[in-house]
């Protein structure tokens, strides 16, 4: 039986073998692998948090904005004439709002599209090491020149 006198005064020293890393990995090495070590850019499995949440997202970001845009314009612009009535006076627009992102979210041909975009995405990000910059961050840098200034747009 071991003293546990050692742990407790921080003397580890002691007893190397307790805390020796014994060659387990915390990533597997499919993750590890590629040009700078972010995974291989042609790996083209999907991990259960890729398949459950990050090609959903994805899939609800491109209807919003490619599928379904029009109804929600009709949405938003129901909403800001109606203040507080509009949980009431905008049922409709909401409804068929919400059935066109159902449509698209359940259409397998969209989701098998989406798919590809985020692998090639991935693929991309795994060569590079350079995130995908968000079409928000492109539109609040775009008056930014190339060496990071602001250019005055008044």
């Amino acid at each position: 039986m071991k003293n546990n006198d050692d742990k407790m005064t921080g003397d580890y020293q002691s007893q190397p073998n307790d805390y020796a890393d014994n060659g387990a990995q915390v990533l597997s090495s499919k993750l590890t692998r590629g040009p700078v070590g972010l995974g291989d850019p042609s790996d083209r499995t999907l991990r259960k948090v890729e398949i459950e949440v990050m090609i959903p997202k994805l899939v609800r970001e491109r209807s919003k904005i490619f599928k379904c845009s029009e109804l929600k314009k009709a949405f938003d612009q129901c909403c800001l004439d109606n203040a507080m009535a509009m949980v009431f006076k905008c049922r409709e627009e909401n409804r068929r709002y919400q059935q066109c992102l159902n449509r698209w979210y359940n259409d397998e041909p969209f989701v098998n599209e989406c798919k590809e975009i985020y692998l090639q995405q991935r693929a991309e990000f795994r060569l590079t090491g350079i995130k995908k910059r968000n079409k928000k961050n492109d539109d609040k840098n775009s008056n930014d020149n190339v060496d990071g200034t602001k250019t005055n747009t008044a």
